[in-house]
């Protein structure tokens, strides 16, 4: 047997293709360019350490849990390290994010180690986030009489000061290349009012905090700097808003009717890529790395773009053959956004490919979560329970040029980028959590979150799923309470069905369901601990 010589990849790009599902890559003649990396690289099964953008980051990025380090409200702020460091300390290479993801956010640290910035942020959602998701939360807890008057200016300068920071940085220091004109108009309107805010903030926060209370996150923007922000533009914005945000919640409940309006600017993989391949023409030469988060198949419902839109029916037919042929089980809308998102990476390929450095190139393409819409057999359940094969089973696709062996049994959101650490031979720092696929590890994965908006670890449920090659276990902290909410044998029930535990015949399964739990247990001793939970006994009988 000839070995192959272990090559050293000294460029490479991380594709995060948001709510990628994990089998839908396999059909050739839907999507040519992914199935065909899948043949000819690694393709295996990823199960991600949560349901959501927002909770999986941190593990894509730090290699730890999404409740490590007080929760994700923070993005990897409190987080020891990030792997785009790691690779920094190992090589001199340049690193570069490419996003159009807007859940990268600002104060969120996700920027640590990169020398440059590319994204298309839409700084009226990055403060709608800011405040739906942490600071309304701890508002709340100061108007129920939960925490003190003191205690809420403290967290609301802090926060809200670094959020305003960020923002004016952001769009003073960091590159807007690929920024379209409608977007670069809302930002600077924005970064143009924030040193304003901030003077009220530091001055006057009471009223900060009555802002917040009372305006919506999503038209808050429009208040910045301001004091009497109540005229007709605030009130047409605010019903306008109000009127979208009704319509999203009563369409995400039915499948009839697929699509809706964003609340934020949608730029396109397609009209950022020509700028994506100059930028690798222009550092062809050097050695690199590109973190790139793509969201056009998160957002393939959106109607905010109409003719791109329009311009997918033209996949309609292919995907008709192969639905009435039963190859493929996926919505035509979510199907037909992949589809052109195929279409992009192999623009990408090409160019890689006429620059000669397409075979030099390491390129993994993972996914941070899946999808519901897609396809899913069940009704939409609560965010903190999401965590069924539509929500959290994704790929990992690499173009590995050796003979390494995937010696993992299974592979979580960690893992992925503890792999390509590996591949590129970059020591892992003392605090990830993540491991390899070429390595032994751990027989399980953990996905947790705190439910929707902020991660409270001390007040909120809790919501913990354990999965290994044959059962997945969903429990529920509540309280002080550890309660097991669903128990499947995803081996013979591959689509979660049937809930074993409110089986007659569960008592045949209480010695795994005890295991189970005692794993989750061992494993996330600190999250209990925060709950001043120490034994087992204590939380769970």
């Amino acid at each position: 047997m000839i070995k192959i010589k272990k090559k050293t990849y000294k460029k490479s790009i991380l594709l995060i293709i948001d709510a990628l599902r994990y089998d839908i890559v396999k059909n050739k003649n839907l999507f040519p360019t992914l199935s065909r990396l899948a043949q000819d690289g690694i393709y295996e099964k990823v199960i991600a350490n949560a349901c959501s953008t927002q909770f999986v980051l941190p593990s894509l990025f730090s290699l730890t849990y999404p409740l490590d380090n007080g929760g994700y409200n923070f993005g990897i702020r409190d987080r020891k390290s990030s792997y785009v460091e790691s690779i920094k300390k190992k090589y001199k290479r340049k690193i570069i994010m490419i996003s159009n993801c807007n859940a990268m956010g600002i104060g969120t640290s996700f920027d640590r180690g990169f020398d440059e910035i590319l994204t298309t942020f839409d700084f009226r959602l990055l403060i709608e986030q800011k405040i739906n998701r942490t600071l309304l939360y701890e508002v709340n807890l100061y108007k129920n009489k939960k925490i003190s008057k003191e205690e809420i200016i403290r967290i609301i300068q802090r926060e809200f000061s670094i959020t305003l920071d960020q923002l004016s940085k952001y769009y003073k220091e960091y590159d807007k290349t690929l920024w379209p004109k409608k977007l670069n108009k809302i930002n600077k309107f924005i970064f143009e009012n924030c040193k304003f805010e901030k003077e009220i903030l530091l001055k006057n926060p009471e009223l900060i905090i009555e802002k917040i209370k009372n305006v919506p996150g999503g038209v808050y923007w429009l208040t910045l700097g301001k004091v009497n922000y109540q005229n007709y533009k605030y009130f047409f914005e605010r019903l306008k808003t109000g009127i979208t945000w009704r319509l999203t919640k009563i369409i995400s409940k039915q499948r009839l009717w697929p699509f809706l309006l964003l609340t934020h600017y949608q730029v396109l993989f397609s009209e950022i890529l020509n700028k994506i391949c100059n930028k690798i023409s222009e550092i062809k030469k050097q050695d690199w790395h590109i973190h790139m988060h793509i969201m056009d198949l998160h957002d393939a419902r959106s109607a905010s773009r109409f003719f791109h839109l329009l311009s997918r029916y033209k996949y309609f037919i292919p995907w008709l053959i192969e639905r009435i042929k039963g190859r493929t089980k996926y919505r035509f809308v979510y199907a037909s956004s992949l589809m052109y998102i195929d279409n992009c990476l192999n623009t990408l390929l090409i160019h890689l490919n006429k620059e000669n450095i397409l075979e030099d190139t390491l390129l993994l393409i993972t996914a941070d979560h899946g999808s519901d819409y897609a396809e899913s057999p069940r009704k939409k359940p609560h965010i903190g329970q999401r965590n069924h094969y539509e929500y959290l089973d994704i790929p990992l696709i690499l173009t590995l040029k050796n003979n390494k062996k995937v010696v993992r049994s299974i592979c979580d959101s960690m893992g992925i980028t503890a792999t390509l650490l590996d591949i590129l031979k970059v020591p892992l720092d003392k605090s990830y959590k993540g491991q390899s696929i070429f390595n032994k590890g751990k027989n399980f994965v953990i996905a947790e979150n705190a439910g929707s908006g902020n991660a409270d670890l001390k007040r909120k449920d809790l919501f913990f799923t354990i999965t290994n090659n044959k059962y997945k276990l969903m429990l529920m902290l509540e309280n002080k309470i550890l309660k097991v909410i669903g128990f499947f044998n995803i081996l013979l029930d591959p689509n979660e069905l049937t809930n074993l535990y409110l089986s007659k015949n569960n008592l045949e399964y209480k010695f795994t369901i005890n295991q189970l739990v005692t794993t989750v247990f061992s494993e996330r001793k600190e999250i209990f601990k925060i709950r001043g939970i120490n034994k087992l006994d204590d939380c769970f009988k």
